[in-house]
């Protein structure tokens, strides 16, 4: 067990390390009979497909499994030292949430940095008064990955909530909503990528914009999955290196309601 989770840890932090892959939590079914076991599976690579990895909640700094009336912080829940599965409170919409160390990146290149930039964007960095560059004239940045998954168990009740993290998106009816801390924020670029089946090429993606009030309104295709993903950089006087939170909600499109006349 020890083994696997040194593992899990290496293989999280080498692959989140690289910006171009998506970290998200692969549930196998999104929709589940009342009391059905989940066998969540860690997935890195692009395009929703990629790597998968056994689900050890001990490799995250916080690992919270949460039901419509409960809320069980994995890593403190002996159960999960022993196996992987969860299993549902109770009939409705559960949310596991990870969030992932704080790791720290080196860009080989100024070009590299502004590819990055511009991938997010964020060219607006370049203009920082300061310069880009940390004292010792390298480039560097702290990254971190927040990430919820929805599930739904029995009857179609229940809906997505706010569950702590430093920032996340919630599915608010028909639209997202992303909160920096307490706060929702405007103009934050979003990408969604959604995936009907199993073949790559059934594989969409588009950029998107909150509006004033943090929302985001996708178009989504039926009967599929998708990952909104979004990275929030800001330099850290403290460290004296920018910081990157890269952050992301994993859904069925049933789980959306339809969008009002």
């Amino acid at each position: 067990m020890l083994k696997s989770l040194k593992l899990l840890i290496c293989c999280v932090l080498m692959a989140t390390s690289a910006h171009a892959h998506e970290f998200w939590i692969e549930p196998g079914k999104m929709v589940l009979a009342s009391g059905e076991p989940l066998s969540p599976r860690i997935m890195i690579g692009e395009r929703l497909d990629g790597n998968s990895y056994t689900f050890q909640p001990r490799a995250f700094s916080k690992a919270l499994w949460i039901g419509p009336t409960q809320v069980v912080d994995l890593n403190f829940d002996p159960r999960t030292a022993r196996r992987n599965d969860l299993t549902p409170f109770e009939d409705g919409m559960h949310v596991l949430a990870l969030e992932t160390r704080p790791q720290r990146l080196f860009y080989s290149s100024r070009d590299a940095f502004e590819r990055f930039l511009k991938e997010i964007g964020r060219e607006d960095a370049l203009e920082r008064p300061e310069g880009i560059e940390s004292i010792d004239g390298s480039i560097r940045e702290t990254y971190r990955r927040l990430n919820k998954t929805l599930v739904r168990f029995g009857s179609p009740s229940g809906q997505d909530q706010r569950v702590g993290l430093p920032m996340e998106w919630v599915l608010d009816g028909d639209a997202f909503r992303f909160f920096d801390g307490q706060n929702p924020k405007k103009g934050q670029l979003a990408h969604v990528t959604c995936k009907a089946g199993p073949e790559p090429n059934e594989v969409t993606t588009q950029a998107i914009r909150t509006d004033e009030d943090g929302y985001a309104r996708p178009v989504l295709p039926d009967e599929a999955q998708c990952l909104i993903n979004t990275v929030v950089l800001r330099w850290r006087e403290d460290i004296d290196m920018w910081h990157s939170d890269w952050i992301s909600l994993f859904f069925d499109t049933s789980f959306v309601l339809p969008k009002a006349l």
